[in-house]
């Protein structure tokens, strides 16, 4: 059981990126260490994003209900990029993908994003027409719902794909 319970810490540390910051006598700055770089990458990345909301303050200031849907669809982006990470991620590890099969796993995330955006879309824009009884904001929040998670499975997959096909050709599996 300490083997599968270790095998199991190991694997969810890789997957986080906090590999061998997830042992119990590691100290505080070794794990902070070790985390900063992607915390500080993800810094980065948001203020990308800020700077492209900021791009749409005016529509922004003239629906401002539309503000309230933008954790929704930041988080919804996140955790389908988390799921096709998590995908590239097992396969690499279990050694069942490699660099051929990136093209065609990026066509199968992008789908599996869109279908799942499609369902997303069609319950949003429906509860949106039900309790703000305004069909234009539905579809806008619909298609932006669509597109955030058709765009977020295969920026999940490339981005972690990418990188770890490429350091795997070398022996090295970054988790």
């Amino acid at each position: 059981m300490d083997i599968i319970e270790l095998q199991t810490t190991k694997s969810f540390g890789e997957f986080s990126t906090v590999k061998d910051a997830t042992e119990t006598d590691t100290s505080a700055f070794t794990a902070a260490k070790k985390r900063a770089p992607w915390i500080i990458f993800l810094m980065f990345a948001g203020m990308i994003t800020s700077g492209v909301i900021g791009q749409f303050e005016e529509t922004l200031e003239s629906v401002v209900v539309l503000a309230a849907f933008m954790p929704m669809l930041m988080d919804s982006g996140g955790n389908v990029g988390t799921q096709s990470l998590a995908v590239s991620v097992r396969g690499l590890a279990l050694g069942t993908i490699d660099m051929k099969d990136l093209w065609r796993m990026m066509r199968k995330e992008f789908s599996t994003g869109f279908l799942i955006g499609l369902i997303c879309m069609m319950l949003i824009t429906i509860l949106i027409l039900l309790f703000y009884g305004n069909i234009m904001l539905g579809v806008v929040v619909g298609l932006s719902i669509l597109v955030t998670l058709s765009i977020s499975a295969v920026v999940g997959i490339h981005v972690h794909g990418t990188n770890s096909f490429s350091l795997s050709l070398f022996s090295f599996f970054p988790g």
